[in-house]
């Protein structure tokens, strides 16, 4: 959890109306680029750098000028809406009825074509910002200048902070999972889950939920487990579909649906050992790479994969229909993404060589997590630490980071995601 502060001033909403939109819409505008044509190489507002800090379960504190208006936590309701500039960044789609509010005081963001902002939830009263705010200039997202004797703003977590994180609203994804799949027989030995907080930035558990249990079976418990979450973001490491020529070849044309593949996956080839045999009579085995494969140690198809490949796309359609699965669908309350641990930490410039099953892997392993939790600014309790340290595997370190994972993914704009070559094989988010 980190601290901000917000400046409003009157070229803008005047007090009513920055006000009204706070206590009766729970919405700060903030503009990405305002009236600028300013761009960096990238054609990202000069701000991208601070916005990217910013994320769900933050507190922001309201200035009129500098006058404080109020606390708030930072609270993303607008699930479909994140703008990858700022993972707590939201834009209000047309259709809302806050986009009519919001034109009475502000034109639209002229880089994206929509009003953008944050989603809030107010704190509790009597909660005082760690010190004095110091802005840059107007409607201007500033950091703290820590009071004499208390420690930076930044690194402040006292259990007084998040217990009043915790009597607020939580965001709508205050809860992650990240799920290292397997396609063994017994698969349950080796499903490891995690369970992230995504309010205060914290792994609570890390566990093998389902031990003795058959893939055959295990697929009917995980789905019905996902069914059971309520709300929250959850990243499993398989491969969600294959190459389209493999797909044309294994089980025919026309299926555009992309959950059709797994029902038909179950029909055709009713046990694993069927679908290894047809991959190899066809000469496919690890042959075709899909679109977001690139960066992925594996194809799908590949034998060291394909078991995990069947008993996941096996699972898929077990799902509950509201159960979102992006970027092939909108978010929903719960959400499913697809995810590599190797691609991700190879995108944090973390290297995977040697964490299982070799000498010296256990520190290797705490190495890693250490690394990627100061990367990403999460924590984790010692049961944690000694649970992924233990797992020779390390099947509980690659939970954990599919956890994160999920959390990254978010705030990805999956209707963006969807238009890339190749969407509806899978992403690896």
């Amino acid at each position: 959890m980190q601290f901000w502060a917000y400046r409003a001033t009157s070229s803008g909403a005047d007090l009513a109306g920055t006000t009204a939109l706070l206590e009766r819409s729970q919405f700060l505008w903030r503009p990405l680029f305002k009236n600028t044509s300013q761009r960096s190489k990238e054609g990202l507002p000069p701000t991208h750098g601070l916005l990217r800090r910013i994320a769900p379960g933050d507190v922001v504190f309201v200035y009129y000028g500098r006058d404080l208006l109020g606390g708030y936590i930072i609270s993303p309701r607008r699930a479909r809406a994140h703008v990858e500039c700022a993972p707590a960044m939201v834009r209000v789609e047309p259709d809302d009825p806050l986009s009519q509010e919001l034109s009475q005081f502000y034109e639209p963001d002229p880089f994206v074509g929509q009003h953008l902002g944050f989603d809030l939830s107010p704190l509790r009263e009597g909660v005082e910002p760690p010190g004095e705010p110091r802005f840059s200039a107007q409607y201007a997202v500033g950091d703290f200048r820590p009071r004499i004797g208390t420690p930076d703003a930044s690194a402040r977590r006292s259990s007084s902070d998040l217990a009043v994180v915790a009597n607020v609203l939580a965001p709508t994804h205050d809860r992650c999972w990240g799920v290292d799949w397997s396609g063994a027989a017994v698969a349950g030995d080796k499903i490891w889950v995690s369970e992230l907080d995504a309010v205060t930035r914290g792994v609570v558990r890390v566990t093998c939920p389902w031990p003795g249990m058959k893939a055959a079976s295990v697929i009917q418990e995980v789905a019905t487990w996902v069914g059971s979450l309520g709300r929250g973001w959850v990243a499993f490491d398989f491969p969600f579909g294959v190459a389209e020529c493999d797909l044309v070849e294994l089980l025919g044309p026309g299926l555009f649906e992309p959950l059709a593949w797994g029902r038909e996956l179950g029909e055709r080839y009713p046990g694993v050992d069927d679908f290894i045999g047809s991959v190899t009579e066809r000469g496919l085995v690890g042959k075709h790479r899909r679109g977001t494969d690139k960066q992925s140690p594996f194809a799908p198809l590949l034998l060291q994969m394909i078991r995990q490949t069947y008993w996941g796309e096996r699972m898929l359609p077990l799902l509950q229909p509201e159960v979102g699965i992006v970027p092939w669908s909108r978010p929903g309350a719960v959400t499913v993404v697809e995810t590599c641990p190797a691609v991700f930490l190879k995108r944090h410039g973390i290297s995977n060589v040697g964490y299982k099953l070799v000498a010296g892997s256990r520190e290797c392993r705490g190495d890693i997590l250490n690394s990627i939790l100061a990367k990403k600014g999460w924590s984790c309790p010692e049961t944690v630490r000694i649970a992924v340290e233990d797992d020779r595997e390390g099947d509980a370190l690659d939970a954990v980071l599919a956890g994160i994972a999920a959390f990254d993914a978010s705030a990805q704009d999956h209707s963006l995601v969807a238009l890339l070559p190749g969407a509806l094989e899978g992403h690896i988010y």
